[in-house]
């Protein structure tokens, strides 16, 4: 496959997962609720966001880094606004 097809693709395929997690932020600001959100599966989408950016950096795979820098600081606003928005506050 052409070398500048390929990047296009990658870069396409960033734009659309990352603008995917946009309605579920949205969802949380206007509902000003999260009790259906599992903390417990994004504080682990986060750790896992947080090692594989570490990896493409140090790979120095530019579209994953990237990638991996917008996931990690989506899962970071989705994580604050769960906990944020929680009926019950953990102690």
């Amino acid at each position: 496959m052409n070398p500048n097809l390929l990047t296009a693709v990658g870069v396409l395929g960033n734009i659309l997962v990352v603008v995917s997690y946009l309605p579920q932020i949205r969802k949380i600001i206007v509902t000003k609720k999260s009790d259906d959100l599992s903390l417990g599966m994004w504080g682990l989408y986060v750790l896992g966001d947080i090692l594989l950016l570490v990896y493409a950096a140090a790979t120095g795979d530019t579209i994953f880094t990237a990638l991996f820098t917008l996931f990690t600081i989506e899962n970071l606003v989705v994580l604050y606004l769960a906990f944020k928005y929680a009926k019950v506050k953990p102690q």
